[in-house]
């Protein structure tokens, strides 16, 4: 079989059939014309997505998994636009917990890299706040070493506040300890706009000692009060002159 171009583009499709005889050679030709097939143009991303979007939200329980799985096999890349991300925030709600421990499992390894962006950071907040802390301790493990650092982003400190709220006690001390616990960390903290609020979520939801530990170190700030995570100027805590000075921890810390 074989083609050949004709006349207004269309091709010709050539048939040999061999003689219904023994032996016989290939003789008879036929010829017709097959008209050309269309160009189907891809679809883009977005398409695919709300395609995902309304599929998870069919009742028909095949259909729904099926999305699920497309979703968990592109979770790292869906992550990280507009529309996927939201597609991953959908995938999480309707999903049962073994079926979103395997969805957030495409992100490990992924945690500072998705922190440090906008839509990166959303995710993670939003799987903090939907998943059980179980299964998504692989996120503060990821981050807590560099927790200083990624509280003063300006996206990254969203994660270390959604950590700080719905983490077990043993994860917020431990990072409240990181944040805190090294010379200058209320300090550094205290003069960046994303480490205030930061600060004020460890004031409202973190460990008892890490609260006091605050207290105490707002109370030891020189020069006259300056009201607690003001977002304006000054961006500190407290005055430039006491910004640089050493923050006591106090003994229960």
């Amino acid at each position: 079989m074989s083609f050949s171009r004709s006349q207004g583009d269309a091709r010709k499709r050539h048939v040999r059939f061999a003689d219904s005889v023994l032996d016989g050679s290939l003789a008879e030709v036929h010829e017709y014309e097959v008209s050309e097939c269309p160009q189907i143009s891809p679809r883009t991303f977005d398409e695919c997505c709300e395609e995902l979007l309304e599929r998870m939200d069919i009742p028909d329980l095949a259909v729904r998994n099926s999305a699920l799985s497309h979703v968990q096999a592109r979770v790292l890349h869906l992550a990280t636009t507009w529309r996927g991300s939201h597609v991953v925030k959908r995938a999480l709600e309707i999903a049962r917990r073994e079926e979103q421990e395997a969805l957030v499992r495409g992100l490990h390894g992924h945690v500072l890299e998705l922190a440090l962006s906008s839509l990166g950071s959303q995710v993670l907040q939003w799987c903090l706040q939907l998943l059980p802390a179980r299964s998504v301790h692989f996120i503060f493990a990821e981050i807590v070493a560099s927790a200083p650092s990624v509280a003063q982003h300006d996206f990254g400190h969203g994660v270390i506040c959604r950590i700080i709220e719905n983490m077990p006690i043993a994860e917020t001390v431990a990072l409240a300890d990181t944040l805190l616990g090294f010379p200058g960390g209320f300090s550094q903290l205290s003069k960046d706009v994303n480490g205030q609020v930061v600060v004020k979520s460890l004031l409202d939801y973190g460990p008892p000692a890490a609260q006091e530990c605050i207290r105490h170190s707002l109370s030891t700030c020189n020069g006259p009060p300056v009201k607690p995570f003001a977002l304006g100027e000054p961006r500190s805590l407290c005055d430039a002159k006491s910004s640089h000075s050493h923050i006591r921890r106090v003994a229960s810390w």
